[in-house]
C-alpha cells in the first residue's frame, strides 16, 4: 500500500461532511478504506493513460482514444471524491487527526513505457481484462455500496463512480469489438 503525500491538489478543497454520528474507530476504518480506494483510482489514471498510448499505437479510431482519455479524467475525479470522503471522516475525529489535505503518493511509473509496439490482440486482451471485466466489477460494487450507503455524501459519490465505471466498461467492450473487427 502506498503512503499518503501532503497536498498535491488531489483532495477536495474542503472535506466531505460524513460520518458525524459514527464512533471514532468506525470513522477511522472508513477513512482508511476511502484512502485505499483513492489510491486505486489514482492508479487507474495511469492505466487509462497506457490504454490511450496503446490505442494510438494500433491506429484506433478517434472515439476510442477520446473515450479512454475521458475515462482517465473520470478516474482523477474518483480519486478526488474518495479523498474528500476520507478527509471528511478524519475531520470529524475529536483529535482532528486527518484534517490536513493529503493525496496519494507518487505512483511508480518506471515500468509504464510500452516495451513493444502493441498488437491488436494486446489491445483487445487489455480492454477485455481492464475494461470489460474490471470496470464492470467496479461499477457493480459501487452501485451495490451506494444502495447500502446511509450517508448522502457517500451515496452520491458511489453513484457517480458507478455510472462512470459502467461507461468505462462499455468503452472496453467497444475497444474489444473494434480490435476483433480489425483482426478479422
Amino acid at each position: 500500500v502506498r503512503q499518503a503525500a501532503r497536498g498535491g491538489g488531489w483532495g477536495a478543497e474542503r472535506p466531505a461532511s460524513v460520518g458525524l454520528s459514527a464512533p471514532e474507530h468506525v470513522r477511522q476504518l472508513a477513512a482508511a478504506h476511502w484512502f485505499e480506494r483513492a489510491q486505486a483510482e489514482h492508479a487507474s489514471v495511469a492505466s487509462f493513460a497506457r490504454h490511450v498510448l496503446e490505442l494510438l499505437g494500433v491506429g484506433a479510431p478517434r472515439h476510442l482514444v477520446e473515450g479512454a482519455s475521458r475515462a482517465a479524467l473520470d478516474e482523477i475525479e474518483h480519486a478526488r471524491l474518495a479523498l474528500a470522503l476520507a478527509a471528511g471522516l478524519n475531520a470529524t475525529s475529536p483529535s482532528g487527526a486527518g484534517t490536513s489535505l493529503v493525496g496519494p503518493a507518487a505512483l511508480d511509473v518506471s515500468d509504464s513505457r510500452l516495451a513493444t509496439q502493441p498488437s491488436l490482440l494486446d489491445v483487445a486482451v487489455a480492454a477485455a481484462r481492464d475494461g470489460c471485466v474490471g470496470e464492470t466489477v467496479a461499477a457493480v460494487e459501487a452501485r451495490a455500496s451506494a444502495l447500502a450507503a446511509v450517508d448522502p455524501s457517500v451515496r452520491e459519490a458511489l453513484l457517480t463512480i458507478s455510472a462512470d465505471e459502467a461507461r468505462h466498461a462499455a468503452l472496453g467492450w467497444s475497444m474489444v469489438q473494434w480490435a476483433l473487427a480489425e483482426m478479422a
